[in-house]
């Protein structure tokens, strides 16, 4: 298999195996974006290839150290990147380059990782559509006549496209879930004060937008969860950092056979209508027909109630 199709997880398992070296994983990272990247326009403000070869052929004899070891990650431009053009898509700040990273870009470099540049946005990252007048428009890879989402979409692009393995986003009101859905990939809206900004200005007051990860996999978003999340000591209202990769790691799976006869989403104490399994269950049929197996998964509710709300509709 290509690098490119690999997963973070296999990357930085293969790293630490001595089975890949990080100079391989960025020239085929580099080779991919100089392939795709045109036409999507997907990661913007990319550093020279020299360099990045360099950086990364100096970690091949090193012994692996942190969750990204060797990972090549791009940085959604709106967060504050030492010597790497961050411009909030806006024409106000075209020229700029910030001379120290953001929190969570020192907690991605600290792991291990290496900068090779920005993910696109919409202008200040307003809109969930990702175009701004700095870089244009990103496409998104399925379709190149169609939309990646936003505000998050230049993440969601490349990692769809196989140009990065993993990306950091951020979400107000669906910027990180929205340009996953759009591109296939995944993005995890974490609770606030689990991945802390940087202090200042209204502190206690922008507490409806938070960073979090974009990934292949829900192993790989848990990954970069564990290496962005923690207290900022400067930050109010501050959840600890966890171990996330292990939970998901020794999770049950989920599947058919573990669900009860005859449950599904919608049952429960609070029953879906049959104008809500119509469009679900054509859905259902319609991917089965491409490949993905269906699993019918218990409700998240208790299983019995009283009152009106406890006999469940049967779907059509």
């Amino acid at each position: 298999m290509q690098i490119n199709e690999l997963s973070a997880q296999e990357i930085a398992t293969a790293i630490a195996g001595r089975n890949l070296r990080p100079s391989e994983v960025m020239a085929a990272c580099l080779d991919r974006i100089a392939a795709v990247n045109p036409a999507i326009n997907a990661v913007v403000s990319l550093r020279d290839r020299d360099a990045l070869m360099a950086e990364a052929r100096a970690l091949d004899d090193a012994p692996p150290n942190g969750a990204l070891f060797g990972l090549p990650v791009a940085i959604k431009d709106l967060a504050p990147t030492k010597g790497i053009r961050t411009t909030w898509g806006s024409p106000i700040h075209a020229g700029h380059v910030p001379a120290a990273d953001a929190l969570m870009v020192a907690r991605i470099k600290a792991a291990g990782a290496i900068v090779i540049g920005k993910t696109n946005t919409p202008e200040w990252g307003h809109g969930s559509h990702t175009f701004n007048p700095v870089f244009g428009a990103t496409r998104n890879p399925y379709d190149l006549a169609r939309t990646p989402g936003g505000s998050s979409g230049g993440a969601a692009a490349a990692l769809a496209a196989r140009m990065l393995p993993l990306a950091d986003g951020s979400d107000m009101m669906g910027s990180l879930r929205n340009p996953a859905a759009f591109c296939n990939v995944y993005g995890f809206r974490p609770s606030w004060g689990l991945v802390p900004g940087d202090a200042g200005g209204e502190s206690f007051l922008s507490t409806m937008a938070t960073e979090g990860p974009m990934a292949r996999s829900v192993q790989d978003l848990a990954r970069l969860l564990g290496v962005i999340s923690g207290p900022n000591p400067q930050m109010p209202f501050g959840l600890p950092a966890r171990d996330f990769l292990t939970e998901v790691e020794a999770a049950p799976p989920i599947c058919a056979a573990n669900a009860s006869p005859g449950s599904a989403i919608g049952t429960g104490p609070i029953p879906a209508s049959r104008a809500f399994w119509r469009p679900v269950r054509a859905g259902s049929t319609s991917c089965a027909a491409s490949g993905p197996r269906s699993c019918p998964l218990p409700p998240p509710t208790p299983p019995k109630s009283s009152g009106r709300h406890g006999s469940p509709c049967a779907p059509c």
